[in-house]
């Protein structure tokens, strides 16, 4: 089997031989019939005029519907109104040339039908009235209007220099020369004048170069119009419609914007396209934003015209929407969505082909993806073999390369198909098209059985033990243990058994497993995929269920140095002056999520942890942090004091020309409208700053080790994994460790914004919340279950203290002067911690787990 890109090439290179040949044989034709033709025979088919219906060229009694075309009126109307519509002859047209108008084998397939003897018969009754045409107007591009010339002198017969490249409708075109061709070889005289009567008059719509919109929606138009003719040019197909619509200029804005789908929808009406000959709706537009990440990466696009050609369910957008939020939860990135969105379809096809999922048997939404979170769907199997023969596939290549090669056949089912199976008559597409069934009744288990066993005696003894594993796993000797697996997580009956396995999973594509693999097992968010952020967003009270009021100012928070997979690379001897480390990607990730989630009247913060890295993640998406309406991109510089090492053991002994680490750099993305008013203030001023119009703020503390909470080697290694804990000796560790942002300071910025609202992707060791305690709500995103308990038990200790330090914060609270004391009576140990976190003693020094100074410091 041949892949989708070899696919269109073969496909263009037979049109070409195809057209060759008929523009060659039909000469011949007409030259031995030239009594019977009412117009002399060029030397050449571009050369022969087109003609009125009602002269057609075999003398059939045709009625005329459109003028031919003519030199004077197409000189005329191209100035005024850029296109001219009229019946040509079909040399006029290139349906070779791919670059504007793709085809697909299912369209070729379609488009026979037009040329067909059935759809002949099917004209009207009397004889004389029946014949073939193009019922819809051919689009095609004019760059040069030059390339139109006078036929004859004096006579207003048109002739191009050289072909026109088509819009739309080269499946259509393509067929046409296909059925001459057979026509003309097979000596059918009968239906070699009824298809030489239809390319004469064939009516074009010509358009002189035409913006992008303007060719899409042309294309749109002309698939629709053929759609209520005949299904032949994809009109019936969602992907084809998906993949011009988003084309379009105000809906791939829309699109990139992740704006609501209201807004998409509204988008698309201003166009008016139609699929099938309903406008757009609702439903219409949120297919169309499930399949965005799709339906323009030429990948996809082959994947799925291969398949739509064995798969006739996936022309719904509903399967196909299914399938694409599927692949996008599942996955890191896009391009990962992508690369499971081609396995998918690849998958689907190969069951189709080799029996597993019968020719007759249809593949419903509930079948595939499952119903109601009830019952698993046929889709999840195949996500969870490919993960284990991935790992399957890392460990085999770890003990020898040689490996990888040899058993390289069993790591899609695409490939053993592609490997195993037979060629020409005898191969599963032809069987297919011949079988009520299927190509391979008998499934994969049993379809290549002999020619894999064969290739399995010439490997050796450990790509054999590979084999054995991965070709029973694609062959569904498992699928019973996998469904069930699938059903427990579904019902959440079992969320231990799913905590471990989704560990295994992040295991598998990043190596071998670590040495503790049960304290890595409840990893939750660690990935952050946009999958995982979009369930904890779902479950946010201020994110999806925000209800905003007027007086809501709602802040979407990141700070890089306590964002997890940063602090896990910080080490347990970082110090202050150092870089902090950065997971670009997963940083980015993050922030192109919120980018997404933000309202109109949102903010959003974003700093950079006192670390360049990080900083350029965030400035080079300047340019989507000032869209979503009018919006300000404004950089402040946040510049502290740092302790010696007498105060805090993480600065170094011995400072150095340039080397202390104390500016960090906070981007905002500020609507205009209600958020540049001058607040003036009085606090972080060390050079003078007497108002929010100035971008710095100044002397600020750095928070010392002794303030940061500490917490046991278990739960760290339970946040951020076993890993973490390496030479981690003497008192508690602390996390994140470099982290220096005061409260005083979290409580400043929140203000100068107005801030009521606040999303904390990184709630570190909870200071935003402890700082909005009272005054704002704040939720924070953390890392798993034991992030939040960490946290919650922080923040309880804190507000409990600040509701007996502060006046008026326990009324804030809801609670009374009754209230403080019983909580002073009864929780005083907590509150003296809180006390230690919240104001430090000036002579206290932080930390026993690293008060050594290390060889560098003792220079």
């Amino acid at each position: 089997m041949e892949s989708a890109s070899t696919q269109q090439c073969d496909v263009k290179d037979w049109a070409r031989q195809v057209k060759g040949y008929v523009d060659q044989a039909l000469l011949i034709f007409l030259e031995l019939r030239k009594r019977e033709v009412s117009l002399a025979v060029p030397a050449q088919c571009s050369l022969i005029a087109p003609l009125a219906i009602a002269d057609a060229a075999s003398g059939a009694n045709l009625a005329s519907f459109r003028e031919v075309m003519d030199f004077d009126n197409l000189v005329a109307s191209f100035p005024r109104t850029k296109e001219y519509e009229a019946a040509g002859a079909v040399w006029m047209l290139d349906p070779v040339c791919a670059d504007i108008d793709d085809v697909a084998v299912s369209q070729l397939e379609g488009a026979m039908r037009i040329w067909s003897e059935e759809t002949f018969l099917l004209s009207p009754k009397h004889a004389p009235s029946r014949r073939l045409t193009f019922d819809v107007p051919l689009p095609a591009l004019v760059v040069d209007a030059q390339v139109a010339q006078r036929l004859e002198p004096g006579k207003p017969g048109v002739s191009l220099t050289e072909p026109l490249a088509m819009i739309a409708g080269r499946a259509a075109v393509t067929t046409w020369y296909s059925a001459m061709g057979e026509a003309l070889k097979e000596s059918n005289e009968d239906r070699a004048w009824h298809l030489f009567n239809a390319a004469l008059p064939a009516p074009i719509r010509t358009r002189a170069l035409p913006d992008a919109d303007a060719t899409h929606l042309a294309a749109l138009r002309f698939g629709e119009k053929m759609f209520t003719a005949i299904a032949a040019s994809g009109a019936d197909s969602f992907w084809w419609f998906a993949e011009k619509a988003c084309r379009l200029t105000s809906a791939r804005a829309s699109l990139d914007r992740s704006e609501a789908v209201a807004r998409l929808e509204a988008a698309l009406k201003a166009y008016g396209p139609q699929f099938k000959g309903n406008p757009c709706t609702a439903a219409t537009a949120a297919a169309l934003k499930g399949l965005h990440a799709f339906v323009l990466d030429s990948a996809c696009a082959s994947a799925f015209s291969l398949a739509e050609a064995y798969i006739p369910e996936l022309l719904e957008p509903t399967l196909l929407m299914k399938i694409g939020f599927a692949c996008s939860t599942r996955a890191v990135s896009n391009d990962e969505a992508r690369e499971l969105f081609v396995f998918t379809l690849n998958t689907c096809r190969v069951a189709r082909l080799a029996g597993d999922a019968p020719k007759g048997e249809k593949l419903a939404v509930g079948r595939a993806c499952g119903r109601n979170c009830k019952s698993p769907g046929m889709l999840r199997a195949p996500f969870k073999k490919k993960k284990l023969v991935e790992y399957i596939f890392h460990g085999a290549s770890l003990m020898r390369k040689e490996h990888g090669r040899e058993v390289a056949a069993f790591k899609t089912p695409l490939r053993v198909l592609q490997r195993f199976a037979a060629s020409g008559a005898d191969g599963p597409v032809a069987s297919h098209r011949v079988s009520d069934s299927g190509g391979g009744a008998d499934g994969v288990e049993i379809l290549f059985a002999l020619r894999v066993a064969e290739y399995r005696n010439a490997v050796d003894c450990k790509s054999k033990a590979v084999i054995d594993v991965a070709r029973p796993l694609w062959s569904g000797a498992f699928d019973e243990e996998i469904v069930e697996l699938a059903e427990q997580e579904m019902q959440n009956s079992a969320p231990e058994l799913g905590v471990r396995y989704r560990a295994l999973v992040t295991a598998c594509a990043g190596g071998p497993i670590p040495a503790d693999p049960e304290l890595d097992a409840n990893l939750g968010l660690s990935g952050y995929s946009v999958g995982q952020m979009q369930s904890v967003w779902g479950a946010l009270s201020l994110g999806h269920r925000f209800a905003r009021k007027k007086t809501d100012v709602r802040a979407f928070v990141l700070s890089a140095e306590l964002f997890p997979p940063s602090v896990v690379k910080q080490g347990v001897k970082a110090r202050l002056c150092e870089q902090l480390p950065c997971d670009e990607a997963k940083f980015k990730r993050v922030i192109e999520f919120s980018l997404q989630k933000r309202q109109k009247d949102d903010i959003l913060i974003f700093l950079d942890g006192r670390s360049r890295a990080n900083r350029r993640v965030s400035e080079a998406l300047e340019a989507k942090l000032e869209s979503g309406g009018p919006r300000a991109f404004v950089e402040c510089w946040i510049v502290c004091e740092q302790p010696n090492k007498k105060e805090d053991p993480r600065s170094p002994a011995r400072a150095h020309s340039y080397t202390k680490n104390n500016r960090e750099t906070a981007i905002f993305s500020l609507p205009v409208k209600g958020q540049r008013k001058v607040v003036h203030r009085s606090e972080f001023n060390a050079r003078g700053e007497s108002s929010t119009a100035d971008a710095t703020y100044t002397g600020a503390t750095m928070r010392r080790l002794s303030e940061l909470p500490r917490l046991s080697y278990e739960t760290k290694a339970s946040i951020l994994g076993a890993a973490s804990c390496a030479g981690v000796d003497g008192a508690k560790p602390r996390i994140p460790r470099l982290q220096v942002k005061p409260i005083s300071l979290w409580q400043t910025i929140m203000g100068h914004r107005s801030v009521t609202r606040i999303v904390d992707f990184t709630p570190g060791s909870g200071a935003l919340a402890v700082a909005a305690a009272g005054a704002m709500e704040c939720e924070g995103v953390a890392c798993n279950e034991d992030h939040r308990g960490w946290l919650d038990s922080i923040v309880d200790r804190c507000v409990m203290y600040k509701a007996g330090q502060e006046e008026g914060c326990a009324h804030q609270l809801g609670g009374d002067a009754d209230f403080v004391e019983k909580a002073s009576k009864y929780f005083s140990g907590n509150m003296m911690e809180a006390k230690r976190l919240l104001m430090p003693l000036v002579d206290e020094v932080g930390g026993g787990e690293d008060e050594d100074e290390d060889e560098d410091d003792e220079e």
